[in-house]
């Protein structure tokens, strides 16, 4: 990010130089040159859905709009309290005390079938991770069904 700020800044100060420091004749000249960006840029981060939102609700709607059901099941490892220290690869504890540390592991269930799983030092972590986990799977599965109708509409032509 930092390195577009720089670029900004240096188009500004070459913009205002150019213009012999006018600043209305400045600011027009740039945001003739960045408006533009700065829309669509807009226009695409309306479009993405926004992770920063409640995934979890994000992942109820997705499956909600195409009619299917779904079900968070939570697994407790362990029987310690929850902790927010770090975990390996496997969901195991880094801490030291490998037998007392609480592990949730939760798996997104659609229609049955578990389509993603994440874990979590607390039930809320452990669905945060299935859930990231369930949009990315969707967004992977979105993109090979759209890959394949392509390649059958050319097919058919």
């Amino acid at each position: 990010m930092q390195v577009i700020a720089d670029l900004v800044e240096s188009l500004a100060g070459a913009v205002l130089l150019d213009t012999n420091f006018d600043m209305e004749e400045g600011m027009a000249v740039i945001a003739r040159l960045l408006l533009p960006e700065l829309q669509r840029a807009a226009a695409r981060s309306e479009s993405a859905p926004d992770l920063n939102r409640n995934v979890v609700a994000l992942v109820h709607e997705l499956y909600a709009k195409r009619g299917q059901e779904l079900k968070l099941d939570n697994i407790i490892r362990g029987a310690g309290p929850d902790t927010d220290g770090p975990l390996s690869a496997e969901g195991a504890p880094l801490d030291g005390a490998n037998n007392c540390a609480k592990i949730v592991v939760c798996n997104v269930v659609v229609d049955g079938v578990v389509v993603a799983s994440g874990y979590g030092s607390s039930s809320k972590a452990a669905e945060r991770a299935a859930c990231l986990q369930a949009l990315q799977e969707s967004q992977s599965v979105a993109k090979v069904t759209a890959v394949v109708l392509e390649v059958d509409m050319v097919v058919e032509k």
